[in-house]
């Protein structure tokens, strides 16, 4: 019997310029609801793909929940990829879906600025932080602050 048709946001994230990711680059796309001014983004979505040496243009569909969508809601997708663990590509662009928008949306991805950013080692010889559940990622470093206007 065919499968319900959960709905889900399609697109494509693109990288501003050429360059040729490592095969353990990971893609990260991540819908959230930024709708509390004060609060962090709430991940609602979030899908993470090893690139295996394929490069830009990719093709992401990415599942929700239609119960988790306020119809008021200021939902927003973001992308970004990750090298050893390192921010490489993130979007700098706020990339409104769903309540506004529809579900197609393509991202295009620019380097991070390569400034030192501390990191609080507690001991540990290695940091790694799993990018597979939403509960752990932070997203005030995964994804870019919305822009108050």
């Amino acid at each position: 019997q065919p499968a319900i048709q959960q709905p889900n946001v399609s697109g494509t994230v693109w990288i501003r310029q050429k360059v040729a990711l490592p095969p353990d680059a990971v893609l990260t796309v991540t819908l959230s609801d930024a709708s509390l001014a004060d609060a962090p983004s709430k991940v609602l979505a979030q899908k993470a793909v090893r690139t295996e040496g394929k490069q830009s243009p990719f093709s992401f569909v990415l599942p929700f929940n239609p119960a988790d969508v306020q119809p008021n809601a200021r939902i927003l997708l973001s992308a970004a990829i990750t090298v050893n663990d390192k921010l490489v590509f993130i979007t700098d662009t706020v990339q409104p879906v769903i309540n506004q928008g529809g579900t197609k949306a393509d991202l295009t991805l620019v380097p991070v600025q390569q400034t030192a950013v501390p990191v609080q080692a507690s001991g540990g010889a290695t940091t790694t932080v799993p990018s597979t559940s939403p509960t752990q990622v932070n997203p005030s470093s995964a994804v870019p602050a919305p822009t108050q206007y």
